[in-house]
């Protein structure tokens, strides 16, 4: 902890603590001990044993440095370190003061759970907080996949889906933008240096593309996948058996456009052919609108691993959906399996044969 209360219950920074004085800990007011020294930040940690429910010790010298910098970065005059927010126990790296109002930011450098993560999302959501999630070198050097992306990546109109890491090596934020996920799970991005004040610089961009090779290795991990009882794969399959259909024969349409927003955790082609599946059963002829669409979808969604986007609401979802579905549907239509009779409304003119 960067800040801790003396006896009159004031707020002091380790930097500017006095050995002599006693301190606690705001959240479970248990004393704790200064550590200063020329190798580590200052900061006070609890004592051996102890038990708080509100710290996230043990804290990293990045950690500690990172708070330090950012304090900086976003303007000291602004920011409030450490504040414990007593009536949801819970205590954000900084709170940033701006025009719209406060902003919770948390500093995540080392694993954290989906139930913590949820719960801290859920603790700000009850007074109205919007936190900024920001990553630290451990996620920074290992983010390759949607799976890794999902817990942390939030949305705007200006950047797409984005993540935001800082540098504590360079002092610096950094946002990937504009990401997207191809067959594989593989993400793309931009990359930027946000040099604050709505300044920033462009760093690369880290596209990806559709090969043959991606829709080759996709079709071989479902194998394997299957030969192997892999859960992910099972539960597909299963589906597919319960409507006379096989995992293995995925139309090759299904692998058109590859390149999808990352929304989902197993491969997008999977998710086209299932849906596919149903708009098939309902017979040559019949019609198909918006809202049977959409139920279709909830059919398959206990089986869509979407749960991690723990920064996503579910409006947010569907819409990034809609547009996954517009594309779907646009690709059914040419591929004469639709044809359009109406504003969102499609007459079935083929069906997928049974395996």
């Amino acid at each position: 902890m960067l800040t801790a209360i003396n006896q009159s219950h004031q707020v002091i920074i380790a930097a500017a603590a006095d050995r002599r004085t006693l301190y606690y800990c705001p959240g479970c007011r248990t004393k704790v001990i200064l550590r200063r020294g020329q190798r580590v930040v200052a900061h006070f940690a609890h004592q051996s044993g102890s038990h708080c429910a509100v710290s996230s010790e043990p804290e990293s010298q990045q950690h500690l440095t990172g708070k330090w910098q950012m304090a900086h970065y976003f303007g000291e005059d602004r920011v409030e370190l450490e504040p414990y927010l007593k009536t949801i126990r819970q205590r954000p790296d900084l709170i940033v003061t701006q025009a719209k109002g406060q902003v919770p930011i948390e500093f995540q450098c080392s694993a954290i759970s989906p139930e913590k993560l949820t719960s801290r999302n859920a603790g700000y959501q009850q007074l109205a907080l919007k936190p900024v999630w920001v990553l630290g070198n451990q996620y920074y050097q290992h983010m390759t996949r949607q799976a890794q992306v999902a817990p942390f990546v939030t949305w705007s109109a200006a950047w797409g889906w984005y993540l935001l890491f800082w540098r504590t090596a360079t002092a610096t934020m950094e946002l990937w933008c504009q990401i997207q996920t191809d067959l594989l799970g593989t993400i793309g991005y931009q990359r930027y240096r946000l040099l604050g004040a709505g300044q920033y610089e462009f760093i690369e961009n880290k596209a990806i593309r559709a090969t043959t090779w991606q829709v080759n290795q996709l079709r071989q991990q479902i194998v394997h996948g299957l030969r192997y009882r892999t859960p992910k794969y099972m539960q597909w399959q299963n589906f597919c058996y319960s409507h006379h259909r096989l995992l293995q024969t995925i139309p090759d349409f299904c692998f058109d456009q590859p390149v999808v927003v990352p929304i989902f955790g197993d491969s997008v082609a999977i998710f086209r052919y299932c849906l596919l599946i149903l708009i098939s059963e309902l017979g040559s002829d019949q019609e198909l609108n918006q809202s049977q669409l959409f139920c279709m979808v909830e059919k398959l969604r206990p089986m869509l691993v979407i749960g991690n986007l723990a920064n996503c609401s579910e409006r947010r979802f569907r819409d990034q959906l809609q547009l996954v579905l517009d594309d779907w549907v646009q690709t059914l239509m040419n591929n004469g399996y639709l044809h359009r009779v109406g504003p969102e409304k499609w007459r079935v003119t083929r069906q997928i044969m049974p395996a």
